[in-house]
């Protein structure tokens, strides 16, 4: 767990006159299931779209793989896959068809960005989605883990960092 598949520096982003991230600095190693826990609207989401290059930085800067998610969306995104927080799941698929599922769309994925996945799922299917998310990053892979509760993320993340909102602006 050496290599950093994700790093951000000093990553600001405003919407209007309102700062969403300020200053973020974080570095992802290899291989790890990586937490950010933060309270809605902390900017855990602004943060994981720089992360994907759905948001260009405004200053600072992100690099997954060493690439700019940005400018170079084909490379960063073949490796990537991403589960949102939107009930976009089928109510019937179990939770080891939807692995197989997305490797279908990701086959070579290296990581796995889950963003407050556990709303998705019902209470039954909470603790089998932190096994899985554990196997994932035994495989090699790293995962982002996005909550705005704690516990869930300290149940299966070896890394958390804390996102929070300071005079309307997020930093870590």
């Amino acid at each position: 767990m050496s290599e950093s598949v994700v790093t951000v520096s000093e990553l600001t982003r405003r919407f209007g006159d309102k700062t969403a991230l300020a200053s973020v600095s974080l570095s992802m190693p290899c291989g790890a299931v990586y937490g950010l826990v933060g309270e809605n609207g902390a900017g855990k989401t602004t943060l994981i779209k720089h992360i994907l290059g759905l948001l260009r930085a405004e200053s600072g800067s992100v690099r997954v793989f060493g690439l700019d998610p940005v400018a170079d969306p084909v490379a960063v995104l073949s490796r990537v896959g991403y589960l949102s927080e939107e009930n976009d799941v089928p109510g019937w698929m179990r939770i080891d068809e939807l692995i197989r599922y997305s490797r279908a769309f990701y086959p070579a994925w290296d990581d796995v960005y889950a963003e407050e996945v556990r709303q998705t799922f019902g209470l039954e299917r909470r603790d089998i989605l932190g096994a899985v998310i554990r196997t994932i990053a035994d495989e090699g892979r790293t995962v982002l883990f996005s909550s705005h509760l704690l516990d869930e993320v300290e149940e299966v993340a070896d890394d958390v960092t804390m996102i929070s909102t300071t005079s309307g602006s997020s930093g870590v």
